[in-house]
């Protein structure tokens, strides 16, 4: 399930120029496993990206924050694998050696056809380069823009039926209806 690959040296300074966009932000290896989901999340329920776990920010410039071993890295694996609701279908995981004792963590998301939360059951997006919390009808709207409600099988709670045949619905409807 997981690979490792070596990073060169070039490899390592250009990802370290690069800069956290709407699809790559970079995390240092201390960052909670609640807080990994949250990002983890962001990047699902929106346009898909990577996560660099392992570079952190100093005075406006990324340098390696990484983990020594890749066992130390177990926590954070767990609470993004395992326990966002529902699981992250084709998520990718690879692990880079930077050198002997340094490892980061990639997680590559892709974006998906459903709604998921953390487990805590916080819903995310990610917009521009931050992972922003949304609730209520900002849910139901990504909910239905993924597919995962349909209007047309909500009910209408609020319409009575005189109000359907003032607007003229059922006139339209039986024409439908014959052809």
């Amino acid at each position: 399930m997981f690979k490792t690959e070596e990073l060169t040296k070039t490899e390592l300074d250009n990802l370290l120029k690069k800069k956290e966009t709407h699809y790559l932000d970079f995390k240092s290896s201390d960052i909670s496993g609640k807080d990994l989901q949250r990002h983890i999340v962001g990047f699902a329920n929106a346009d898909g990206g990577e996560i660099y776990v392992g570079i952190a920010e100093k005075n406006g410039e990324f340098c390696i924050h990484s983990f020594q071993n890749i066992e130390s890295a177990n926590q954070l694996l767990q609470a993004a694998i395992i326990e966002i609701n529902p699981n992250i279908e084709d998520l990718i995981v690879d692990f880079l050696q930077t050198n002997k004792d340094s490892y980061l963590i990639r997680f590559v998301i892709p974006k998906s056809p459903k709604l998921h939360h953390t487990s805590s059951g916080d819903c995310y997006v990610r917009l521009s380069a931050q992972t922003q919390k949304i609730k209520g009808e900002e849910v139901a709207s990504l909910a239905y823009s993924k597919g995962f409600f349909k209007y047309e099988e909500q009910p209408v709670n609020s319409t009575t039926p005189d109000e359907i045949i003032e607007q003229g619905h059922l006139l339209i409807l039986s024409k439908v209806l014959s052809y």
